[in-house]
């Protein structure tokens, strides 16, 4: 805060507030520590990513600063991901936890930033509360993959606190003023690092220099009337000289999108033009302009997926232009009057810039993410306009209090209301598929997940309204095919997978399905052919070098199976069903000692394996270990006592025979 200006007497109030900000934050967003990860992104990030789960080593954290996984380059996040799983294990509430602990330290950041720069103590905590408990930001909080939303803000906060303290320190002060000038570097290095959000943090910096710092005094609509005045502790500068002092944020800002450009294409995110025209990508960012004040302002039907659309009503996009036109002239003009209309208006719009679709990255139209850090010159200008208009009402506290305090409970209200539909990922596609039309990744993210919880039939349902909307999806095909074939339609399974390689000959998973469907059909040449091109068009695909392993070892070419099978455990080494299958082929290749560790490994991983109960057991009992093998076999006796041969094996070895 400028030293001009004196602390109340009541000093109090500021870590009262900050403990509110603390405590109710946490108790809105507790109910996440109980939910599941998401089967959208989370995979990637976390609980199958094997660079991830393997923790913090030398080889995970090279991995993080030289991938390009995912569609982005951000070593840090990926870092703080392998740290989840270094202290807290593949268990959800771990991460859960990390995302909220870094919402309230954004949140306590925003408010002390904040009163750093305007000494307004109150409008201040309502911002750095709207930020908090708005439900447009459940998305950034609960979904652990947005763990570079949450992270990447953190260090933005952090970048304008070290800029705050560069800008308030004297001329007798240059030391120390470069010290922090080089802290806020760094915070933006790691920010960067972190989500390339950061793009535009310059342009948020230069117009913090305009307002609340006011250092800038050479524009035709200066706040200042003469020029060399101090303000606060605050020097104004001219227009150049602050340009100039954020160049290495330019240069920084200007690398950063270079790689996350490179990285996006390798990764197939980045849709070309004529795939989405730039006319239809400006009708888009237009109208997301006008869809983003409207969730702020009322924020209903919020969802994981808004689907991009082809094209928009032409009323519609002129609406959207008209509204955005009309704000921004609105905020020039009223730059000198009402400064914080101007910095908050274009901090919104600015710093939406990278997200708004011009350069149309992934499939959605726009996302309740991306308004993260946007969202806050909004929350500050409306918080400024409106303490501003009530500045002669009768009664004017009581009256910002109580509309202060409805708008808020109503906040935590919807807030909370949003957050159950990220309890898991039937429940957040499912709310997705209710709230929008025409959202077939919600259809096929929900196919997925009940294909995996053992609910085929509805899969299949969901998967072919996926296909009614978008017949080329070929994940969707892939799904459907493996849907099918779980409840036995193997003929309309391979139609699919075939399907699948018609739209798209380089699918990895269709080579992948279809060669397991050719190795069930015993045509284990056709099978070994399509699964080595799923290995080379996706080398660390672990089922890929999985299914491969196993049709080679029917094929009972065993070193080759051994070399299939150490990739998986390379790529994976808690890959349980590997390590049996290893084991398989070291007791086939005679290679006892081999194989037992395998087994062994094996019911580390997976306890309640009947089958590597039962191998080790017959292992062990062929090496002359009678009660060691009574004991697996036993075990997988109790796990299944279908399994008729570790009977025999038993009633035989108590015999003595």
């Amino acid at each position: 805060m400028p030293s001009n200006r004196k602390e109340p007497k009541n000093g109090w109030r500021t870590p009262i507030i900050c403990g509110v900000l603390l405590l109710l934050t946490l108790a809105v967003y507790w109910p996440t520590m109980g939910h599941d990860f998401v089967g959208y992104d989370d995979p990637d990030y976390e609980t199958a990513n094997p660079h991830v789960l393997s923790g913090i080593n030398k080889e995970s954290v090279v991995w993080a600063f030289t991938t390009g996984f995912a569609g982005n380059w951000h070593p840090v996040t990926w870092v703080s991901h392998e740290l989840d799983c270094q202290i807290y294990g593949k268990k959800p509430l771990g991460p859960h936890l990390t995302n909220l602990l870094f919402h309230v330290a954004n949140t306590l950041l925003l408010f002390g930033v904040l009163r750093m720069m305007t000494g307004a103590m109150w409008r201040s905590a309502f911002v750095a509360a709207l930020f908090a408990w708005h439900p447009t930001h459940v998305e950034s909080v609960a979904w652990v993959s947005e763990r570079k939303d949450v992270l990447s803000a953190f260090f933005w906060l952090l970048t304008m606190v070290g800029y705050v303290r560069y800008v308030q320190q004297p001329e007798t002060e240059r030391s120390k003023a470069k010290i922090y000038y080089g802290l806020s570097l760094i915070c933006c290095v790691l920010g960067l690092m972190s989500k390339p959000m950061l793009v535009t943090l310059p342009f948020g910096l230069l117009l913090l220099d305009y307002w609340p710092l006011k250092r800038i005094c050479d524009l035709r609509f200066a706040i200042y009337e003469s020029k060399g005045k101090e303000v606060g502790n605050f020097r104004p500068v001219t227009l150049s000289r602050a340009i100039l002092e954020k160049t290495p944020f330019l240069l920084l800002a200007t690398a950063s999108s270079v790689v996350t450009f490179v990285a996006q294409r390798k990764g197939d995110a980045v849709v070309e033009l004529s795939a989405l025209s730039v006319g239809a990508r400006f009708a888009n960012a237009l109208v997301s302009y006008l869809r983003y004040v409207g969730k702020l302002f009322w924020p209903e039907n919020l969802c994981v997926l808004y689907p991009l659309q082809a094209s928009w009503p032409m009323l519609l996009v002129a609406t959207a232009a008209a509204f955005v036109v009309v704000m921004s002239v609105l905020a020039i003009w009223q730059a000198r009057r009402r400064p914080y209309l101007f910095v908050g208006w274009f901090w919104f719009a600015g710093t939406l810039v990278p997200v708004i679709g011009l350069v149309q990255v992934g499939l959605q139209a726009m996302a309740d993410r991306y308004l993260y850090v946007p969202a806050i010159g909004l929350f500050i200008a409306a918080t400024w306009g409106v303490t501003e208009l009530a500045g002669a009402w009768r009664g004017k506290r009581e009256l910002l209090g109580a509309g202060a305090a409805i708008v808020l409970a109503a906040c935590c209200v919807a807030t909370r209301a949003q957050i159950q539909y990220w309890e898991n990922t039937e429940t957040l596609f499912r709310r997705a598929i209710r709230v929008t039309e025409g959202n077939y990744l919600a259809y096929n993210n929900l196919g997925y997940y009940l294909l995996n919880h053992e609910k085929p039939e509805e899969a299949v349902l969901d998967l072919q309204e996926a296909l009614k909307i978008k017949p080329n999806l070929v994940e969707a095909r892939n799904l459907l095919g493996n849907a099918l074939a779980d409840v036995g339609k193997e003929d309309e399974a391979i139609k699919q997978y075939e399907l699948s390689l018609q739209y798209n000959p380089n699918d990895e998973d269709a080579h992948n399905n279809l060669g397991i469907a050719r190795a069930m059909q015993g045509r284990l040449d056709e099978a070994e052919k399509l699964l080595r091109e799923a290995v080379r068009l996706k080398p660390a695909d672990v089922g890929a070098h999985l299914n491969l392993g196993n049709v080679l070892a029917l094929k009972h070419r065993l070193e080759e199976a051994t070399r299939e099978y150490k990739a998986v455990i390379k790529l994976n080494p808690d890959d349980a069903q590997t390590h049996y299958n290893l084991g398989n082929v070291f007791m086939e290749r005679g290679q006892m000692a081999e194989a037992a560790d395998e087994y062994v490994t094996a019911i580390k991983l997976r306890p309640n394996d009947p089958d590597a109960h039962y191998k080790l057991g017959e292992l062990l009992a062929g090496r002359g270990k009678r009660d060691e093998a009574l004991a697996h076999f036993r075990e997988a006796l109790r796990l299944n006592p279908k399994l008729t041969e570790a009977q025999r094996q038993i009633d035989a070895l108590s015999s003595g025979k």
